[in-house]
């Protein structure tokens, strides 16, 4: 079987003008095949702005700016460590927000 996702879709928000790096939302998948597959890996499909770690924990490695994005969309893919491995998808949806740049 392949991992499973405790959800289809995980969402997250980052300030824009945000420090690189910064932690922006978690994903977890399991993998219920037993020992020999029960390490998962995850990996980030259609955007290089965001990294996961092996925690699921994703991080924001652009500077964000609400002028010209508002959201990101994209996909993370858990693959699981069997002699077949397997893998499942889901969608994460980043919104960028807003701050008051009128400020003296």
């Amino acid at each position: 079987q392949p991992p499973k996702f405790t959800r289809s879709k995980y969402e997250g928000a980052v300030r824009e003008n945000n420090q690189r790096g910064l932690s922006v939302a978690s994903v977890s998948a399991a993998d219920e095949d037993g020992r020999d597959g029960a390490s998962v890996s995850y990996e980030i499909v259609g955007t290089e702005d965001f990294s996961v770690g092996s925690d699921g924990v994703i991080t924001i490695q652009v500077v964000s700016d609400y002028e010209t994005t508002t959201k990101y969309v994209f996909k993370v893919v858990a693959t699981d460590q069997g002699p077949s491995p397997l893998s499942a998808t889901a969608t994460v949806v980043i919104a960028v927000l807003s701050e008051d740049e009128s400020r003296p």
